[in-house]
């Protein structure tokens, strides 16, 4: 579940914005283990979500957003 608000106030209109929504983000990976407590590896997931929000004193304020997308990084992890 994701919540979020933001006010904006220079603006013509005093801006309140709530949304709530859902997320989700599969990941898929591998990690090399150099020593017992460094390792590097890499990762690629698939992110969606869908939020829903009310901008109050704004014209028109209902939105719908959904965001969907690839994202990969690599990773250096160090273990204690």
């Amino acid at each position: 579940m994701i919540d979020s608000s933001c006010k904006v106030e220079d603006t013509p209109y005093s801006i309140d914005f709530d949304s709530t929504g859902f997320g989700v983000s599969p990941t898929f990976g591998f990690e090399y283990a150099f020593t017992d407590h460094i390792t590097m590896g890499a990762e690629v997931e698939y992110y969606y979500e869908e939020l829903d929000g009310k901008m109050h004193g704004y014209p028109n304020g209902d939105s719908e957003t959904t965001n969907a997308g690839i994202d990969s990084r690599v990773v250096l992890r160090f273990y204690f």
